[in-house]
């Protein structure tokens, strides 16, 4: 499954090098968000050591189905989703919770909550830092941002900027500001807290 999401994610950039951009961006949002949050599945079920019985070829899966994400983000996704899973509505070790300020700011606004959505995938890194016991950079980590980064400079340099920002909306649209976005919300509301809003 991941070696077909991604080859579909790359084979779609291809085709979309020499695109209008406004054909760029409805494709992102009808097809490359979906394939992308697809991916996301994927790096989820090997966080929790599913593919395989090991966690080092789980790792490589991860690595790989993060590839067409543009942004190196599974091995540290898997260990934060566990945390999340273990400590889960706590703010100082879930990072799927928003922060104070972020639930001060656009809590009550159905057009700041869209925003907020729209702005999901940032805020969602910056949600690691005030966590206590962050995870140090491992081996793990730095393949995953090694590989990561030939990846895109591969991408920018075979196919050019119109099929790199194709993968890199495709995945902001997978986490963000669309119908995938609802099940983000859906899975983390926590409807037996009061202070959620």
């Amino acid at each position: 499954i991941i070696v077909g999401l991604v080859a579909f994610q790359v084979a779609t950039a291809f085709f979309l090098r020499d695109a209008a951009w406004w054909l760029i961006l409805i494709i992102a949002y009808v097809v490359g968000a979906f394939v992308s949050h697809g991916l996301w599945v994927m790096i989820h079920e090997c966080g929790h050591n599913l593919l395989f019985k090991g966690r080092a070829a789980n790792f490589l899966s991860g690595i790989l189905a993060n590839t067409p994400h543009i942004i190196p983000s599974s091995v540290s996704f898997q260990h934060y989703h566990n945390r999340h899973h273990t400590h889960q509505g706590v703010h100082d070790y879930d990072a799927d919770l928003p922060d104070f300020w972020e639930a001060r700011l656009f809590s009550k606004s159905a057009l700041g909550k869209a925003f907020w959505m729209t702005l999901f995938p940032f805020f969602q890194v910056f949600h690691t830092i005030r966590l206590k016991d962050n995870k140090k950079a491992d081996g793990w980590i730095v393949l995953n941002w090694i590989v990561q980064i030939l990846f895109n400079v591969a991408i920018y340099m075979f196919l050019g900027p119109k099929a790199f920002f194709y993968l890199l909306i495709s995945f902001l649209f997978s986490v963000g500001f669309h119908p995938l976005g609802a099940r983000w919300i859906q899975e983390h509301y926590l409807v037996l807290s009061k202070d959620q809003d």
